[in-house]
């Protein structure tokens, strides 16, 4: 099995364009094909892109001519929302395909959402509504625990068959040398003894920087009967970075675990990343964080990030650089976690603005907190232990309290300016100090 291709892009600030020429033979079907695209790439103010495209294929099944088929799709996002169609014109009929998605966010979890609808008028008509939703919750930067449920819904002639599934996966890491992971699903249609279809789980243990060994196990169906499997792996890794012949920038951008500024082995990378090249976007980062600019003249550049990015950030976004000839300069670019901030509001009973353990904390008022410009990006509820936590990036924010949530007995407190860095401190004290009341002096006459 084998596969060419020819391709052409052209990345810009605000667009994308890539055409792309296959021939060879297909990994699934092992027919060969001959395949044409074209894609484009627009984006737009208020993050969002249209992206369309169109495939030419042939393919040569045997038995059969030539089987050309006419491929025409556009997707649309914007934020966590995307919505996208397709129609596939065959040599037996055609198929149209909507999809739709959206993702719900908050400070540690996070709600996806999805559907698929596709139409096949083939030989066979067959209607197919595939439904998809996951809660992802994030104990820590690394560790998380998903839920997914995924039923499928198919009707073909009068026949309506119904496939709910269920699937959990997790990844815990403690310190580190050891991590685990793994995941399971469940469909619930099966009438087989067993209705576990998926099971997968590893332990890993890092002996040093560069080795590492791993226990995974499997549970795999083949023709329907369960199969069991373990291994044992044990990985050492080196790296050699030849020069290149030419002019170049090379790179790699990570999430910086310890905090000390610099890439150590195991600190994952943070793929799907814009890099700019003097403020024109020239590439993306891969799986694995990294990115090159390998043909660039000699001379000054700048090599710039985006300062916040999928919730994390960083304070080296920009890098100033000459390049040279027969050489390829490296950058690293660290990426630090949000900042998690605890606040406290309490009844500063002796006007001190500090808490004491005497004093009470108050629970139930809502907490506001405002950007530069004074516009309102966030507001939560205090717990009954008077606390409450914000999850934000570096910068200079402002937090009050709800004018509606205030008692009669407290006194409104002014906003409190606060500047989030790595050297903030862990609990942000917001007192509220009680009204004063006026003493009431009676006069009473008694008859004699």
């Amino acid at each position: 099995m084998h596969q060419e291709a020819i391709s052409l892009a052209r990345t810009e600030q605000e667009w994308e364009f890539l055409s792309e020429i296959k021939i060879g033979k297909d990994f699934y079907t092992l027919t060969d094909f001959k395949e044409f695209s074209v894609t484009g790439k627009s984006y737009s103010a208020m993050n969002k892109s249209l992206t369309s495209g169109f495939v030419g294929k042939t393919e040569t099944i045997p038995g059969k001519s030539l089987c050309p088929s006419l491929k025409v799709w556009s997707s649309l996002s914007t934020g966590d929302q995307n919505l996208g169609f397709a129609y596939t014109h065959r040599f037996d009929g055609s198929i149209n395909e909507l999809k739709a998605g959206t993702i719900y966010r908050q400070q540690r979890n996070h709600l996806s959402l999805a559907f698929s609808f596709t139409n096949e008028r083939l030989l066979e008509t067959r209607k197919v509504l595939l439904l998809y939703g996951k809660y992802h919750y994030r104990f820590s930067t690394e560790n998380y625990l998903e839920g997914i449920i995924n039923p499928t819904i198919i009707s073909k002639g009068q026949q309506l068959q119904l496939t709910p599934g269920l699937g959990l996966r997790w990844y815990y890491s403690l310190g580190y040398r050891w991590n685990s992971s793994g995941s399971l699903y469940w469909n619930l249609a099966s009438e087989d003894a067993s209705k576990l279809t998926s099971f997968q789980t590893g332990l890993k243990y890092k002996t040093s920087v560069d080795t590492s060994w791993q226990i995974s196990t499997e549970l795999s169906l083949i023709k329907h009967k369960p199969t069991y499997s373990m291994i044992f792996s044990l990985q050492q890794k080196d790296l050699y970075l030849l020069p290149s012949p030419w002019c170049g920038i090379h790179g790699k951008a990570f999430l910086d675990l310890n905090k000390n500024g610099e890439y150590d082995q195991g600190e994952p990378g943070i793929p799907n990343l814009p890099v700019f090249l003097n403020d024109k976007k020239i590439a993306v980062t891969k799986t694995d964080g990294s990115w090159e600019v390998p043909f660039i003249n000699k001379g000054q550049h700048t090599i710039s990030f985006p300062s916040e990015y999928n919730n994390y950030y960083t304070l080296q976004h920009k890098h100033e650089l000459t390049t040279e000839i027969n050489k390829s300069v490296r950058v690293f670019t660290p990426y630090l976690p949000p900042i998690e901030v605890k606040g406290i509001v309490f009844l500063d009973a002796n006007g001190n603005q500090k808490y004491d353990p005497e004093e009470s904390v108050l629970s139930g008022v809502k907490v506001l907190l405002f950007d530069q410009n004074q516009s309102l990006i966030f507001d939560t509820i205090v717990d009954n232990d008077g606390a409450f936590f914000l999850t934000l990036a570096p910068g200079e924010y402002q937090l009050a309290i709800e004018d509606e949530a205030m008692h009669k007995n407290h006194l409104k407190p002014a906003p409190i300016n606060i500047k989030i860095n790595r050297h903030t401190p862990p609990v942000i004290f917001f007192p509220l100090q009680p009204v004063e009341k006026e003493i009431e002096f009676f006069h009473c006459d008694n008859e004699l």
